[in-house]
């Protein structure tokens, strides 16, 4: 009777355990991924006359991961120490650490960081305003971040007071939120005032910037709300980049033969006027001018923290050389302790003939494109003084091709044909071996090794190509500086097209390969030819900058028009 029983509850404790198993939720099925939302909060957003030791409660959707709250909350002003954070289920509640202020407007964001229980993002930052006194502030700036990995990046806008040092490395922002899914941003509820935002992706979560760890963008400009002026700016956009906060150095300088010099930087250098004469010096042990002189230089391009120089016969002996007012590309000056280094000259002659090192198209290339010029690259510094006549291209027929050439540096040609190169054509280029410019080539009048060799390349059908054109606006009448406005392939190949405006008015990409592209633009204010991202501290503002929000699909044969493009 005893072991029936014992049988009988043992069958009954199975069949509860298999009834409790099918409760369970099935495995497998479509993944979670919609974002947890934010469906209830008290006090609501706008309210006033708020009790100052009223607690915050919001009720999300669903469950959340506690611990991604931790970096995604922020509350303006300050409270001035720890919140306290309870939950219950999906409801959170929020406790302050002190009675608020009086009369004074709060906004707690909680950001895109928050997460669920699979990992999902909130789609945008939530913002509950409210205030202790008898109305809400009305400031607001939206604006966008552009660069890899733009959701969740911190954004700080710093009030600026008179006579205060804004360094985002030692200061937290009076207000802060996170970017959303496509690096939209949108502050509100801002107290009228002047300020200066930043982007970060706040690596360690101290809501500080911790240079060279963190990634930051800059703003092109500070903005100033105003109910006099405007409590609202639109379209502030902010680019990503890791600052560089070394400063180039020289390492070493090397003396090849009797006639060059080769200075070896740790990063590419360039003078900011273009003469390297100026910048240059070779000093003897009294820091006199020495018996020989600098007579050329020039970075080579295929090394370009290389900047080689001719000169005339060294005499021999221990020389310093000094760099002085050189820039890498992030704007940062060469390191003043780091300016001068010690060589040897030398006695060797110069001997090695120059060699053609690259040529441009390649050799064999198809599909180049019809305004590609002929672009030769050599070994060493070359004369400059010639029309690089030993240079010939002929075409299918060996018609001989006319164009205009130049010398862009000591190291490099650029040939150009008049018109362009025909659609589906056949080139060959070919350096004449018997040319009286070709014995006497390099600086120390050495002929060119290895001309024999002849190139060819096929240029593509100019009936696949399309074009994109519309207009360009800047906001700000009288910016100096060239509008410089970019087409970038974003499906269908690599392509890139760039080209130049001196103001407001139309732009035009011929000749465009088809694919879906998207446009660019930014306002060349320095005049360097390149995009500059600013500096946080000291601070120096970026350039500015737009990118298109809707691409452009361009299509074989057909013109792609109206394509306006407003720089803020």
């Amino acid at each position: 009777m005893q072991r029936d029983a014992l049988h009988f509850f043992g069958v009954c404790f199975f069949l509860w355990l298999v009834a409790c198993a099918k409760q369970a939720p099935p495995s497998g099925g479509p993944a979670d991924e919609t974002s947890p939302k934010i469906l209830e909060v008290n006090p609501a957003t706008g309210a006033v006359w708020v009790p100052r030791d009223t607690r915050l409660r919001f009720q999300f959707s669903e469950k959340i991961d506690h611990r991604s709250l931790k970096e995604a909350i922020f509350v303006t002003p300050n409270p001035g120490g720890e919140l306290r954070v309870d939950w219950h289920g999906v409801e959170l509640e929020i406790s302050f650490p002190d009675s608020l202020r009086m009369n004074t407007t709060y906004v707690v964001t909680l950001g895109t960081g928050i997460r669920d229980l699979r990992n999902n993002r909130m789609e945008a930052s939530f913002n509950l305003a409210f205030s202790t006194g008898d109305s809400i502030a009305s400031g607001e700036i939206q604006g966008k971040v552009i660069g890899d990995k733009v959701q969740g990046l911190l954004v700080g806008a710093y009030l600026i007071k008179e006579k205060q040092s804004l360094e985002p490395s030692r200061t937290e922002a009076e207000y802060t939120t996170q970017t959303g899914k496509n690096g939209d941003f949108e502050f509100r509820y801002l107290a009228e005032g002047a300020y200066r935002l930043f982007a970060m992706d706040d690596k360690y979560g101290n809501r500080l910037y911790d240079r060279g760890e963190d990634v930051m963008a800059v703003a092109s400009r500070d903005v100033h709300l105003s109910a006099a002026g405007t409590m609202r700016v639109e379209n502030l956009n902010l680019r990503l980049a890791m600052e560089d906060t070394l400063r180039p150095t020289l390492t070493v300088v090397i003396a090849t033969d009797n006639r060059h010099l080769q200075w070896r930087f740790d990063e590419p250098v360039t003078p900011l006027d273009d003469d390297w004469f100026a910048h240059l010096q070779v000093f003897d042990s009294q820091q006199d001018a020495p018996a020989f002189t600098l007579l050329a230089s020039a970075p080579d391009p295929l090394y370009p923290q290389h900047v080689n120089s001719f000169t005339s016969p060294q005499s021999s002996g221990a020389f310093r050389a000094r760099a002085s007012n050189l820039f890498d590309p992030s704007g940062l000056p060469l390191d003043t302790l780091f300016r001068e280094v010690e060589f040897t000259s030398s006695q060797q002659p110069d001997t090695v003939r120059p060699r053609l090192l690259r040529v441009i198209p390649a050799d064999s290339s198809r599909e180049v494109a019809l305004n590609t010029p002929v672009e030769l690259t050599f070994s060493e510094l070359m004369r400059i003084d010639s029309t690089m006549a030993a240079l010939v291209v002929r075409d299918n027929a060996g018609a001989l091709i006319k164009g205009i050439g130049a010398w862009k540096n000591h190291f490099q040609y650029s040939l150009l044909p008049q018109g362009g190169w025909q659609s589906r054509m056949k080139y060959t280029i070919e350096m004449l071996e018997d040319s009286t410019q070709m014995r006497r080539m390099d600086l120390s009048g050495l002929a060119l090794l290895d001309t024999v060799r002849q190139r060819v390349f096929w240029t593509l059908n100019a009936d696949t190509l399309g074009s994109i054109s519309g207009e360009v606006v800047d906001a700000v009448s009288g910016a100096s500086g060239v509008l410089r406005i970019a087409a970038k392939q974003i499906v269908g190949g690599k392509a890139q097209y760039e080209t130049t405006a001196e103001s407001s008015g139309p732009y035009a990409f011929d000749a465009v390969l088809p694919g879906v592209y998207q446009l660019s633009v930014y306002r060349d204010e320095n005049k360097n030819g390149r995009y500059d991202f600013g500096r946080p501290f000291p601070f120096v503002p970026s350039e500015r900058f737009m990118a298109a929000t809707d691409s452009v699909k361009v299509r074989s044969r057909w013109p792609n028009e109206g394509n306006d493009i407003r720089l803020p």
